[in-house]
């Protein structure tokens, strides 16, 4: 099950999907118990690719369980990392019988992390950025510590690891202004399908994923205001309101989709669709939003380093800015965009705080030379 030779020449989206079935956790399940009946190695006669559908699949707590988003994400890394083992042998200096994870040395893992560093991997064959690089880490560092912690591995592989530490500059700049993203919704006020998405993210801070999980039924009108409730990150609930004119703009939405209007709380479809009235993908919402905000060619798209691109992140960045300048402080920032650490929300604030504590401004009531 699950052999390198079989799947190797698979895309790697192909890969992920087989893999996100669970239906073979439980054969090794018991694979495992029966190695430990046997006094053997819980994981003896596992190879590489089972070690790695073992370890996104299994439980690391009675009450939390992974994500399929967060299983999807630790397979595509993890199976880019063996992909690219096979594929670059050459250059890493892994000897054709040392070329199973159970078999590398620190040497081939600092090898590996250079080879990533410098070639051109990354979105239009260019380097990965330091934020990749940094995920790419973390979840080898969670992979390699598991294995060796069950002794699939001799070596600790995790001390060939070199820190990918991501600093403030490291961060692309993904601020925007109110006058920017009021153009933006100009631009787009005649088309229902478009203003109804973008003025929801711009005005609720909410993430893809959340808008494209969320259900017509958790829409609410309470004591004259409009709520939305969203599941964040590990399935954590939050309310975000929604302006009387949002609520218009998802209205004329669904209007478009020839969807119901009434407000309904056993109403399970989605609050958006897609063109065939199914639900949206968080990455095909995500690319679909990406043109939909850069085609608009206005100059500001092409300022700070933003090359012409605009992504729906950038939205999230904008509610965070323009809540602060607007005298919300960072705990209730963190709190409506559903981030776990404040630093988090600091990041998003980082160009705005500057500003707003420069030394300059404290001349501003002073005579000018």
């Amino acid at each position: 099950m699950y052999e390198v030779q079989v799947i190797q020449n698979t895309s790697l989206s192909n890969k992920v999907k087989l893999f996100l079935d669970e239906s073979n956790f439980y054969i090794l399940k018991q694979q495992k118990y029966m190695n430990e009946e046997e006094n053997l190695n819980s994981f003896a006669g596992f190879n590489d690719l089972q070690m790695i559908y073992y370890f996104v699949h299994q439980k690391k707590d009675i009450k939390k369980v992974r994500t399929d988003e967060t299983k999807r994400e630790y397979l595509r890394e993890l199976l880019q990392f063996v992909t690219t083992l096979h594929k670059n042998s050459n250059i890493l200096k892994i000897e054709e019988d040392a070329l199973a994870i159970k078999f590398l040395q620190k040497r081939h893992i600092e090898a590996y992390q250079e080879f990533i560093a410098t070639a051109s991997l990354g979105r239009d064959k260019k380097p990965y950025k330091v934020t990749t690089l940094a995920r790419k880490t973390v979840i080898l560092k969670a992979f390699f510590k598991f294995i060796y912690s069950v002794g699939y591995t001799k070596e600790n592989l995790c001390d060939g690891l070199l820190s990918s530490n991501v600093h403030r500059d490291d961060l692309p700049n993904r601020d925007m202004t109110y006058m920017e993203v009021q153009k933006i919704l100009e631009f787009y006020k005649d088309a229902p399908i478009q203003y109804g998405l973008i003025i929801l993210l711009a005005t609720t801070g909410i993430r893809i994923r959340e808008l494209t999980d969320a259900k017509f039924k958790d829409l609410t009108y309470e004591n004259g205001e409009y709520w939305l409730k969203v599941k964040g990150k590990r399935n954590k609930e939050r309310e975000v309101y929604i302006f009387p004119y949002v609520f218009d703009a998802i209205i004329n939405y669904r209007k478009r989709r020839q969807l119901p209007i009434e407000l309904n709380p056993l109403d399970d479809s989605p609050l958006f669709t897609s063109f065939n009235n199914k639900k949206f993908g968080p990455s095909y919402l995500s690319k679909y939003l990406t043109k939909v905000l850069s085609r608009t060619g206005f100059d500001f798209l092409y300022l700070n380093g933003r090359n012409g691109i605009i992504t729906p992140h950038f939205l999230r960045h904008f509610y965070a800015i323009y809540s602060a300048e607007q005298g919300a402080d960072v705990f209730r920032i963190q709190q409506s965009l559903g981030h776990e650490s404040i630093k988090t929300t600091m990041l998003y604030l980082d160009k705005q705080a500057k500003r707003k504590h420069n030394v300059a401004l404290t001349w501003r009531n002073k005579n000018s030379f």
